[in-house]
């Protein structure tokens, strides 16, 4: 299955697109407060396609070693923050609390690794008119699949 990620590199001031890209990221993780995508829709050898927010497409990485966990307290997202902080691509103790308090509340997290990381090799825009940061079944155009030729 693919699936389209938005991520907001102001956000965290990070740019995680590129740091996936690059190889330089491995990790993944999503929160969320109910059982939404990625949370048990995300399987092993799965395509994220990476989406800047309000930009374009800018790449994919396949998925494998996914997991979910239900989270019953705040001090659990800590504990999962804590265990993967390298591997999530959080530098030091501000940056975790950040990403903490953004969290914190939230009660399930699905997480993977990334391997094969495939940068477009040009910039392409899609048509996305809802909210949501995470669409599973995401079907490529055909202009998103001859990108990554």
């Amino acid at each position: 299955m693919n699936h389209l990620v938005i991520y907001n590199k102001k956000l965290f001031g990070k740019d995680y697109i590129a740091l996936m890209l690059s190889g330089e990221k491995t990790f993944g993780s999503k929160f969320t407060t109910k059982r939404t995508a990625p949370y048990q829709k995300l399987q092993d050898g799965d395509y994220l396609y990476l989406k800047e927010s309000s930009g374009p497409i800018r790449g994919r990485v396949r998925v494998k070693n996914v997991a979910n966990a239900a989270l019953n307290d705040p001090e659990e997202v800590m504990t999962f923050l804590a265990t993967h902080m390298h591997d999530i691509g959080i530098h030091d103790e501000a940056h975790l609390m950040d990403i903490w308090q953004r969290n914190a509340h939230k009660k399930y997290v699905c997480y993977w690794a990334m391997e094969s990381p495939e940068p477009v090799h040009y910039p392409v825009s899609v048509q996305k008119n809802d909210r949501r940061v995470w669409v599973a079944g995401y079907e490529p155009t055909e202009e998103v699949s001859v990108a990554f030729l």
